[in-house]
């Protein structure tokens, strides 16, 4: 009898449709991790209820988020729309943990899909109120890697 080689069914886009679903796992954890550290988000905190520390911690976004980099697929591995889809919903992770990312104008997604992905294992610091910006922009013109959509650098190039 021959054995017929079995075919993995699942694509790409199977594995980022459940990827994202691990995302929205995520968000949703979001309110209660900063419950648990008493966030303030401007309003007053009932004072009963705030422990005795904040949430002014650092983390690694990796175990922050409990996905790991090695989860998110490398950008060449994915298509137009399934790169869309991560990038929105990942901005929408780090948006539920209070992180702005301070991306250049105009930038294409799959370089914002990218930066997030490279940011992914490193340390962020939580702020107690409001959000912790992450910045891409090094401020060096001559070796920007965001050639052509950096305002920052053209500005600085502008004032040389």
């Amino acid at each position: 009898m021959e054995h017929q080689q079995v075919r993995n069914q699942y694509t790409i886009t199977d594995y980022v449709l459940q990827l994202v679903k691990d995302v929205d796992t995520s968000i949703a954890k979001s309110s209660a991790f900063f419950k648990r550290f008493a966030y303030k988000n401007g309003t007053d905190v009932n004072e009963e209820f705030v422990p005795s520390y904040k949430c002014e911690g650092v983390f690694k976004m990796s175990e922050l988020f409990e996905i790991s980099q090695q989860a998110l697929p490398q950008t060449e591995k994915l298509n137009d729309e399934d790169v869309a889809q991560l990038a929105k919903k990942l901005e929408q992770l780090w948006n539920a943990y209070h992180f702005q990312a301070d991306f250049p104008n105009a930038l294409p997604i799959r370089q914002k899909y990218t930066l997030m992905r490279e940011k992914w294992n490193c340390e962020v610091k939580l702020a107690s109120r409001g959000e912790t910006h992450i910045e891409f922009c090094h401020h060096e013109p001559k070796n920007c890697r965001f050639n052509g959509y950096c305002t920052i650098c053209n500005d600085l190039k502008d004032e040389d």
